[in-house]
């Protein structure tokens, strides 16, 4: 539930021509004496103290909550659902506006009538234009009840974060290709006196010799004998986070490479191959499956440009392991090509990788 953290009124145009003609009426009062004149100005200055008063009731013991999906992908829309729930007894919430602060769009929904003793529902569209742990910016409710003079805003807060991962994006290009450029093709295994290790889904490219028939019409899909050397097809992405400097495309050059990262190892894992991810300042261990798909939109969900001077190479993982394949991307567009020192393969360039 959201806390209250400020409430404040303020008077509106409208407000202010009122309190104008106010004035003027009590001026010509003052001068002519007219005891009808006194008792309209009376009328219009209880009329502002009644307006004063509901619009501080209208949103009296009106709470509110918030809830947003944990984890979104970066540009994608996500949906916010707001609830309101008036505790009073008898009054309704009467014009209750919704404000997002800290958005170039305050207004995301209207409620005409929250009854006594009722909810509201509010869903409202939004998303994240950068990746990282966000906070949900404060809620304000709005009213101008009952005359329309002045409005009332109550800010509520809450400490609700939402983990924003990088988009992952399909990729055109055969992924075949993106491993044979490290040297080396982890190829299916066609010895089947290796030791039967599982039963996994067919993937295209899976040899239809190592098809498990009688598995597959029993579970009704097809399934493939899995053996105990597949289990080594490793592949570490060596991703060096050094950016080039500051300048005004280097954040959107930063957000594509690891954009690349993600939607390379996703194809990866989707295939059922091994991923870990390597940077300068930490690294993601070996890992495939849904769960490690997560773990690895979070792991780079937090990745930022490293100011490290020197570069890890990839704490060992550029071993001769048979099967174990390394791929390098750069967010330094000059890296992007060419072969470093240590490298059995050259730095994928983000631009020859076709995306749908």
């Amino acid at each position: 539930m959201l806390q209250v953290v400020a409430t404040r009124r303020k008077l509106r145009g409208s407000g202010w021509v009122f309190l104008f003609v106010a004035a003027l009426i009590l001026f010509a009062a003052w001068n002519t004496g007219l005891n009808l004149l006194y008792v309209l100005v009376g009328g219009m200055v209880s009329f502002i103290v009644l307006s004063s008063f509901l619009s501080r009731w209208n949103l009296r013991k009106v709470t509110v909550k918030r809830e947003a999906p944990p984890s979104v992908h970066r540009l994608e829309p996500f949906m916010v659902v707001i609830g309101m729930e008036n505790h009073k007894r008898f009054m309704p919430a009467v014009s209750v506006r919704v404000e997002s602060v800290e958005t170039g769009q305050p207004t995301v929904g209207f409620a005409p009538v929250i009854a006594a003793r009722r909810a509201a529902v509010l869903r409202i569209a939004q998303r994240c234009e950068r990746r990282g742990i966000h906070t949900l910016p404060p809620l304000e409710l709005v009213s101008p009840h009952p005359f329309g003079l002045g409005e009332v805003r109550r800010r509520y807060r809450d400490n609700s974060e939402v983990v924003v991962y990088p988009r992952v994006l399909p990729l055109n290009s055969p992924l075949r290709d993106f491993v044979s450029e490290s040297g080396q093709i982890p190829a299916p295994i066609q010895d089947e006196t290796n030791e039967y290790f599982s039963l996994r889904e067919y993937v295209s490219g899976d040899d239809i010799r190592r098809i498990a028939w009688k598995a597959s019409a029993r579970l009704r899909k097809w399934l493939v004998r899995e053996h105990q050397r597949e289990i080594s097809r490793e592949i570490a992405i060596d991703f060096d986070t050094r950016a080039p400097g500051k300048s005004d495309s280097a954040e959107d050059i930063f957000e594509e490479s690891v954009e690349l990262v993600a939607s390379l190892s996703v194809a990866l894992m989707e295939r059922h191959y091994y991923v870990s991810i390597v940077t300068p300042d930490g690294a993601l261990p070996l890992g495939t499956g849904k769960g490690h798909v997560v773990r690895m939109l979070e792991f780079l969900a937090r990745v930022e440009p490293s100011k490290s001077g020197s570069r890890v190479e990839a704490f060992g993982y550029h071993s001769e392991s048979p099967g174990r394949v390394v791929l390098h991307v750069s967010a330094n567009p000059e890296h992007w090509g060419t072969q470093g020192a240590g490298m059995r393969s050259r730095v994928l360039d983000p631009r020859e990788v076709a995306r749908a």
